[in-house]
């Protein structure tokens, strides 16, 4: 039994967060409050990356908004990732031409992105909203303001992960390699609020 991760040649069973779902939460959280100029910083070409913007992508195409390509700013999953490309994005652009939501691709970018535009005068909730991916621990409702995520389900994950172990000693059957993806809850906190007027 795997959880969080896949084995390279699909022989066990495996417990992973619903990647592409996620990516599909988080620009909803960004299109329920008017959002349609909308970015997304931060990952790299792992499967947590690729899965989540294929998601973000999908919710947004579904409401006939294309993400520009230079709006998918790939800039790794630490603080200096997210600020660097949070300014790329955003410093020098006009109010009117630049995102108003930013999808992070972890927490931990999202921080650097709230950092940039601390450094840059760009209020958020108010301008800019940033919505952030994990629920790190210890991090994300300690941030400025405190950051609205889209959770990993850790806990869910060795859950089931064990329970289909002892299911498996109980029945001496090995479970079928089958890959179960658990949903990603949103934890909503001050850091994504209406789109502005302009």
């Amino acid at each position: 039994m795997l959880a969080n991760c896949l084995p390279e040649d699909d022989s066990l069973p495996a417990v992973i967060p619903a990647e592409r779902a996620g990516g599909r939460t988080a620009a909803r959280l960004l299109l329920e409050q008017g959002h349609r100029r909308v970015a997304l910083v931060g990952g790299q070409e792992d499967i947590a990356s690729v899965e989540r913007l294929r998601g973000f992508r999908d919710a947004l195409r579904a409401e006939g908004i294309t993400v520009p390509r230079d709006w998918v700013v790939r800039t790794g999953g630490e603080i200096s990732g997210g600020y660097e490309g949070a300014v790329r994005l955003l410093e020098g652009t006009p109010a009117d031409r630049r995102p108003t939501g930013i999808f992070s691709y972890n927490d931990r970018v999202a921080a650097g992105v709230l950092h940039a535009v601390t450094r840059l005068g760009i209020a958020v909730p108010g301008e800019l909203s940033v919505v952030g991916y994990d629920d790190q621990e210890h991090m994300a409702e300690y941030l400025a303001p405190p950051l609205t995520t889209v959770a990993l389900p850790h806990r869910a994950m060795g859950e089931a992960a064990a329970r289909l172990l002892l299911d498996s000693i109980a029945t001496g059957r090995t479970p079928p390699a089958t890959v179960r993806r658990l949903a990603c809850p949103v934890i909503s906190r001050a850091s994504v609020g209406p789109a502005p007027i302009r």
